[in-house]
């Protein structure tokens, strides 16, 4: 579980900015070398686990930055996809600028 604070490029809510930068990660999720399949059912167990013993935490997840997808990078944009599937979880989230990882706030 890193305590590492990552700076912010987009999310879901324009108007954060910077909030969710200060906040240090609850827990963490490491999806590298998984399939965008295995990717979804990890992110949807973790953040429904979390979110029930930690409701309004932040979580950090890790998709790094696709340097070893086979041409474009997968796992952000299926992530950022589900991100907004997953209202009854996820408040808001920020990619990181670092572009491999996204910071979360639970309801």
């Amino acid at each position: 579980m890193g305590r590492r604070r990552a700076r912010l490029v987009q999310g879901n809510n324009p108007k954060l900015g910077d909030q969710l930068r200060y906040r240090i990660a609850k827990a963490e999720l490491d999806l590298h070398g998984k399939t965008v399949a295995q990717a979804e059912r990890a992110v949807r167990n973790f953040l429904q686990r979390i979110a029930h013993h930690h409701p309004a935490e932040v979580v950090r997840i890790i998709t790094g930055r696709g340097t070893n997808s086979e041409g474009e990078p997968v796992l952000g944009p299926a992530l950022e996809r589900q991100l907004g599937e997953l209202s009854e979880f996820v408040s808001e989230w920020q990619r990181a600028i670092d572009g491999g990882s996204y910071l979360v706030r639970l309801k």
